[in-house]
């Protein structure tokens, strides 16, 4: 999913950056990094997607390795 859709579920859900970062007990800027895919953290994720009722994999599909 982009980050926006991401983004969109969460506010469709009343979760905002905040309470994924007190969960997590991170920054919200370390949340909104994870969000735009700046920064990787699947304990961010996780906590995420359980607070939107997704799988991570929905929210963040495995990427492939480009061949050299």
């Amino acid at each position: 999913m982009e980050p926006r859709e991401i983004k969109a579920l969460m506010m469709l859900n009343n979760i905002t950056n905040a309470s994924i970062a007190k969960k997590g007990k991170v920054t919200r800027t370390w949340v909104s990094l994870v969000l735009n895919n700046r920064r990787r953290s699947s304990r961010i994720r996780k906590l995420i997607a359980k607070a939107v009722g997704k799988p991570v994999h929905e929210l963040w599909p495995p990427q492939k390795e480009n061949a050299a």
